[in-house]
C-alpha cells in the first residue's frame, strides 16, 4: 500500500495522550496503528521540546498489537531484547529485501506472460500467413503446371 507523501503530526503532550493535529482529537496507540494501515505515515512529536518520537511511540504500537497478535509472541519479544536492535534490523532488512524481490519476480512473471501471449499470437498469424501463401501458389499458374492430369490409361495399371 503506498504512503502518504505528508505525515501526520501527532503532538504527545507530558500526560503521555497522543493529539492528532489534522483530525483535532486525541488518538491512543490503536488509532495510531489504524491511521499507519490506512496508508498514512505519522510523526509524532514531543509537545514541550519538540523532539521526534516516532521510533518509540510505533515501538509501543507494536507492543501493544503484540498482546493480540499471534505473530508477536512473547517468546520473540524476549528474543529481540537478548538479540538487541541490530540483529532486528537484519531481519527486517532481509524480510524487506524479499518483499521487493517477490514484487520484481511478480512483475517478471507478468512480463513473461505477456510475451507468451504476444508470442501465440503471432504464431497464429504466421500460420494465417502459411496458409494464404500455399493457396495462392495453388491455384497460380505454377501451382497448376506442376500438377499432372491423370491419364485415364495409366489409372488402370
Amino acid at each position: 500500500m503506498p504512503t502518504s507523501p505528508i505525515p501526520r503530526t501527532i503532538k504527545r503532550y507530558e500526560n503521555r495522550k497522543l493529539y492528532d493535529l489534522q483530525a483535532k482529537r486525541y488518538v491512543c496507540l490503536r488509532d495510531v496503528a489504524e491511521i499507519i494501515r490506512s496508508g498514512i505515515d505519522v510523526v509524532v512529536i514531543d509537545n514541550a521540546t519538540g523532539e521526534d518520537l516516532t521510533p518509540q511511540t510505533l515501538t509501543k504500537v507494536i507492543a501493544d498489537g503484540a498482546g493480540r497478535s499471534p505473530w508477536l509472541r512473547t517468546q520473540y519479544l524476549h528474543d529481540v531484547v537478548r538479540w538487541g536492535g541490530d540483529h532486528l534490523e537484519h531481519w527486517i532488512d532481509r524480510l524487506r529485501r524479499s518483499v521487493q524481490r517477490n514484487g520484481t519476480s511478480r512483475a517478471l512473471r507478468d512480463e513473461v506472460t505477456h510475451l507468451r501471449e504476444r508470442m501465440t499470437s503471432l504464431e497464429a498469424l504466421v500460420n494465417e500467413l502459411e496458409k494464404e501463401e500455399i493457396h495462392e501458389h495453388n491455384n497460380d499458374g505454377r501451382g497448376r503446371a506442376n500438377k499432372r492430369p491423370r491419364d485415364r490409361n495409366s489409372a488402370r495399371e
